[in-house]
């Protein structure tokens, strides 16, 4: 019952002829009590009525950096709680929301606050998208012919949030700034600026393949430039999710020859990397390939010539298993291993394949790599299961006098508990949502991993050392595993 006066006397502290400190304790008091009141009349009153909105932008205006993040923080509650309210002043608020990209451009703190503001606006209203992307696409187009480095980037950033949410297919004005885009990546060897760029080509390919076609002579170009050898690993560091839709959307579209410069590009690229987040996604762009297309995904390997003489087959195989201990996303397991039992049980078969895999590659060693999965898998599940059964030991153990004190202590689960690295990249970077996205639709993402290596190896032959790992590892997975085996399980 008090929420409603309190919210009345924060929209009067919020009037430009307050003080300053009461304007801010206000707006904070505002924002924590906005969202306590389910009255969408009572929000709109205040709101335009009792002139909250106003109040806010003039004091947007006027603010320094740090009330600007309050300030920013404030609306981006507001859109999400009142969309249609906004949407009805959607004019004020793209001005005021361009006025303040422009103003603080060296300030990348304040223009991530701009960016969740956009964002919260374009994925919350169709009225508030549409008025965004008019305004905001002119900002674009400008910044990503600026000679500032930075400005550009963040333009790209820009882009990619008012690209995932824009109506498809994609008008003129969205094209116009993607060609733009590649234009200033391909001038660029700023890391930051080419991840971002990947980002929002990812994007605009995985939401309109036919306009991304278009695009596809600029866009094999960029993926050339970024596997070549006159760039650092972050700089390149989201490549592998571009070429895998170049690929997957395009790759009949190219000529045989075409595609093998690609490949060859991707398999130098992975054997020159260092950051073990951009050999994971080489590597899965490769298994992927090898599920979709098994024997002539092999043959065009193994026919490849690199460095002179070495086999492309051979120096793909011989870095995979060099990295696979550090394949740690789900996903990515899923991808790389489940492939490994594909390319195991067909050399097998291929006494010739054999000889194309070389030394590093033998079928014992893909065998030991397969193994090496299911006790990683093994181990993961063993942990997850014993963290859980200590929470619930925690729950349960209210007794002690001191359990109030003791709660929060007990309470703490650390990431390395749990020992996966569910979809979070080995760099520490935050997943962007454009890879996130595209890894959601991936079948094989959902796999049983641990069932069906099980499944696998309990059914091949090696030599007895060999044999009774198999045996302890598949006996372990059979006690840690209930339930049916998966149909994205896997299948010779």
């Amino acid at each position: 019952d008090e929420v409603p006066h309190l919210l009345e006397a924060a929209a009067a502290g919020l009037a430009p002829s307050e003080p300053l400190i009461v304007r801010v304790s206000a707006c904070r008091v505002f924002c924590r009590f906005l969202t306590a009141t389910a009255n969408e009349q009572l929000r709109e009153d205040l709101l335009l009525k009792k002139g909250v909105l106003a109040s806010l932008g003039a004091l947007l205006r006027d603010a320094d950096e740090e009330l600007l993040h309050l300030c920013l923080e404030c609306l981006c509650i507001i859109v999400k709680k009142c969309p249609n309210t906004m949407a009805a002043v959607d004019g004020d608020l793209c001005t005021l929301t361009v006025q303040i990209w422009h103003r603080c451009a060296a300030d990348p703190m304040v223009h991530m606050q701009v960016l969740d503001l956009v964002s919260c606006c374009v994925s919350t209203e169709k009225r508030l998208q549409r008025s965004m992307e008019e305004c905001l696409l002119p900002v674009v187009h400008a910044d990503l012919q600026s000679t500032d480095a930075h400005l550009a980037s963040s333009a790209m950033e820009l882009f990619g949030v008012l690209l995932k949410h824009s109506d498809v297919p994609f008008a003129e004005a969205i094209l116009s700034c993607a060609r733009l885009l590649l234009a200033k990546a391909m001038q660029s060897d700023e890391s930051m600026m080419l991840q971002n760029a990947c980002e929002t080509l990812v994007s605009l390919v995985q939401r309109s393949p036919p306009q991304g076609g278009d695009l596809l002579e600029p866009l094999l170009r960029f993926a050339e430039r970024l596997l070549g050898p006159d760039l650092e690993d972050d700089a390149c560091l989201y490549v592998g999710p571009l070429a895998m839709l170049l690929f997957a959307n395009y790759g009949r579209m190219l000529p045989v020859q075409l595609q093998v410069g690609l490949l060859q590009a991707l398999v130098l690229r992975l054997a020159r990397a260092e950051r073990p987040y951009l050999r994971q996604e080489l590597v899965v762009v490769f298994a992927r390939l090898l599920h979709e297309d098994l024997n002539g995904s092999l043959n065009a390997l193994a026919n490849m010539e690199v460095n002179g003489s070495t086999g492309g087959l051979q120096l793909l195989m011989s870095t995979w298993l060099a990295c696979a201990p550090e394949i740690r996303a789900r996903r990515a397991r899923n991808i790389t291993v489940s492939a490994l039992c594909r390319v195991h049980e067909r050399c097998k078969e291929d006494a010739q394949l054999q000889s194309q895999l070389g030394e590093a590659a033998r079928p014992d060693r893909l065998l030991q790599a397969i193994l090496a999965g299911l006790e990683f898998e093994n181990l993961r599940c063993s942990q997850l299961r014993d963290a859980g059964a200590k929470a619930l030991d925690e729950d349960s153990d209210d007794e002690d006098e001191d359990a109030e004190e003791d709660k929060e202590h007990k309470h703490n689960v650390f990431l390395s508990d749990f020992l996966d690295l569910e979809d979070i990249d080995s760099d520490g970077s935050d997943a962007a949502d454009a890879f996130q996205e595209l890894e959601r639709k991936d079948p094989l993402a959902e796999m049983d991993l641990q069932k069906v290596l099980a499944q696998y190896l309990s059914s091949q032959d090696c030599d007895a050392a060999l044999r009774q790992r198999i045996v302890k590892a598949v006996q372990e997975a059979t006690s840690l595993v209930s339930g049916a085996m998966p149909s994205g399980g896997y299948s010779k």
